[in-house]
């Protein structure tokens, strides 16, 4: 997954904790991946609805405050209809797909395997 110019994959990363976000994106950017952060569920609409921002990805914390991570995932479908959607949490209740995913090399091959098969909705959730 290291795609290089205008094949560079961008994602959008959705968590509520400061810490969680720049994580991700260290760890995504060792993929070549471009990566968009947002704290909560305003800032990441507005990015979503700027629809001459390309999205291949979002990795949504499902424990987004103030709605819950169904809400989020409706309203992310309505906005961008189709897109990939990776729900990641430490603790994951409901009816999504589950897939374990241990550190970094576990988090990389979800994301490439979402990026790829562009399922509906894949659940990661921490071991």
């Amino acid at each position: 997954m290291k795609p290089t110019g205008k094949d560079r994959r961008t994602i959008l990363v959705v968590n509520r904790d400061p810490a969680v976000l720049l994580l991700l994106q260290k760890l995504l950017a060792t993929a070549d991946c471009r990566v968009l952060l947002a704290g909560a569920k305003g800032p990441a609409i507005r990015l979503m609805r700027q629809h001459h921002i390309r999205l291949d990805l979002i990795l949504l914390d499902v424990h987004v405050p103030g709605i819950t991570g169904q809400e989020m995932q409706d309203e992310i479908m309505s906005i961008r209809p189709g897109i990939p959607l990776l729900l990641i949490s430490a603790f994951v209740d409901g009816e999504f797909i589950r897939v374990k995913v241990r550190g970094r090399a576990g988090l990389l091959e979800a994301v490439r395997q979402a990026l790829e098969v562009r399922p509906k909705t894949m659940t990661a959730a921490r071991a």
